[in-house]
């Protein structure tokens, strides 16, 4: 379901921040990524339910969610820029 959010999105700022000498293998490593995270995810995912069991899994996505949350916020520190189409080309 988020996956039909985010592919279109994903592809559509391709050509935002790359040029267009490289865009089909941008495109391609994009679509080597996705399709990577769709094979080893839900392997990943079975393998660590399975070792923590239902009960712990809630604290461990917390904790999950709150490192996330921190890296956020620290990378989008000290950047009050709103980004231009086309500036990561420079």
């Amino acid at each position: 379901a988020v996956s039909s959010f985010e592919t279109p999105v994903v592809q559509s700022s391709i050509p935002l921040i790359q040029e267009k000498s490289h865009l089909i293998q941008s495109n391609a490593i994009v679509s080597q990524i996705n399709m990577l995270a769709n094979l080893i995810g839900p392997l990943l995912a079975g393998m660590f339910y399975s070792a923590v069991g239902k009960t712990d899994l809630q604290g461990v996505r917390i904790i999950f969610l709150g490192c996330a949350i921190c890296i956020i916020r620290l990378s989008a520190k000290g950047t009050n820029e709103v980004m231009k189409p086309g500036c990561f080309r420079e």
